[in-house]
């Protein structure tokens, strides 16, 4: 089999609109409630009719989230913790999904998640999130928290054949055959939005957060006040807006994603850094520039593989920025769609002992696909 490396945007957009090109295959046939039995489930590892499926509710969960009251929500918390934001997207997410679940265990999962790396550590995660998310301790033997375990997603019976049977019905590409979620299948896409939340929405802040220190440096304001950094054209929180915008162009935390061609079994590698940095789509593409706005980069996807929560995600982290950055940043608990931001502090954060990650520092991660 081949290998071939892309880096124009033209041919980049061109592999993520092809349904030809599919995510490579994971292992099949994990043992039930691990890191490996969830990475059959999800969608991001899975193509065709199995993945519209799984994709639709990914999105059916989101739609009935404002972005805006996680934008607020995101920074209440990170006001409320005067600052300290590690932890507060997954936390935040979690409460607008009915499922505060503690962030280190998503943070043990999220470890794995996309590379496969499997470990005792993450099956155990695994188990545990299920456990807590279904209001059923799975089978006897297997790891489970000592948190009391409260269903929040309503029962979930956890038979065997929900557990690790092949149902049947592939969807014909390679690998990723349709493996039924049973009674799982609203439990697995509130653990994918929180991996995501966790991992790539983090990796974005800190990266936004490198640039934004950079900036200050350069111009001689000290301090996280960003506003100086920006153009004088708009008010400070499209400042924020700006440099996320241009962070997901210039830095995304996922630095490349990969499709395996189902005719020739070939593996396509997509550079997202250089396909977001081509010349012939952006101009002076090298230099960080937080007044671009919006711009036609790759980091959420294109073609039949869109990711489903980039508003939410860049509204997480907007929010987070609000906080860190001065951008006009008020402290009331509770917003307009109900998200006690200090309830998330007190349960989803501090209570659960959430350190910083360190596991998507800027230029860190080489490999990885989004979730879409």
């Amino acid at each position: 089999m081949g290998h071939m490396v892309i880096t124009r945007h033209d041919e980049a957009v061109a592999v993520l609109s092809d349904p030809r090109y599919v995510p490579p295959p994971v292992r099949r046939g994990a043992a039930p409630y691990t890191l490996g039995w969830l990475r059959e489930r999800v969608s991001r590892f899975s193509s065709g009719q199995v993945h519209a499926e799984r994709r639709r509710t990914l999105a059916e969960r989101l739609a009935a989230i404002d972005p805006a009251a996680l934008r607020r929500a995101a920074r209440d918390a990170t006001v409320a913790r005067g600052g300290s934001w590690e932890g507060v997207p997954t936390a935040v997410l979690g409460a607008a999904l009915g499922a505060s679940v503690p962030v280190p265990l998503v943070e043990a999962v999220a470890a794995g998640y996309l590379s496969g790396e499997e470990s005792p550590d993450a099956d155990a995660a695994v188990t545990s999130l299920l456990s807590l998310l279904t209001g059923d301790r799975l089978s006897a033997g297997h790891h489970t928290t000592d948190h009391p375990v409260t269903c929040v997603l309503g029962a979930g019976r956890l038979s065997a054949e929900d557990a690790g049977q092949d149902h049947g019905g592939g969807d014909g590409d390679v690998g990723n055959g349709d493996v039924g979620n049973g009674d799982f299948g609203d439990a697995v896409a509130v653990l994918t939005l929180l991996l995501q939340a966790h991992a790539a929405t983090e990796g974005l802040i800190r990266n936004a957060l490198a640039h934004a220190s950079a900036g200050n440096r350069a111009t001689g304001h000290p301090g996280g006040d960003h506003r100086h950094q920006e153009s004088a054209s708009g008010p400070t929180d499209r400042g924020v807006d700006g440099l996320l915008h241009e962070t997901l162009r210039h830095d995304p935390p996922l630095q490349v994603t990969r499709r395996i061609d189902r005719v020739t079994g070939d593996e396509v590698v997509i550079d997202l850094v250089a396909a977001n940095r081509d010349p012939g789509v952006f101009a002076d593409p090298g230099r960080f520039d937080g007044s671009r706005g919006p711009t036609p980069h790759l980091t959420f996807g294109a073609g039949v593989r869109p990711c489903p929560g980039s508003a939410h995600a860049f509204a997480l982290a907007a929010g987070v920025l609000d906080a860190r950055l001065g951008a006009g940043a008020d402290t009331a608990g509770l917003d307009a769609a109900g998200i006690d931001a200090t309830r998330i502090d007190a349960a989803g954060i501090d209570a659960t002992g959430i350190g910083g990650s360190e596991s998507m520092r800027p230029g860190s991660v080489r490999s990885g696909s989004r979730d879409r």
